[in-house]
């Protein structure tokens, strides 16, 4: 998905709402760990502070965790 710079909503909230939508889809498992920063922000073409904001969104709302 590519992420709209010109849309309201920040990136990071953008890249969140779209990594919620692939843990509820399933394309990423419970339990399973998601790509790294790197590869986030290679694949949405955004600064790993950006994909760093958009995990902390969704530890918030405790759908990844840290380890």
């Amino acid at each position: 998905m590519k992420l709209n710079q010109a849309d309201i909503l920040p990136l990071y909230q953008q890249l969140a709402e779209d990594l919620r939508r692939k843990i509820r889809e399933g394309i990423y498992a419970e339990g399973s760990q998601l790509p790294t920063e790197s590869v986030l922000s290679a694949e949405y073409d955004v600064s790993r502070i950006t994909v760093r904001n958009a995990i902390k969104l969704l530890m918030e709302d405790k759908l990844v965790s840290s380890k």
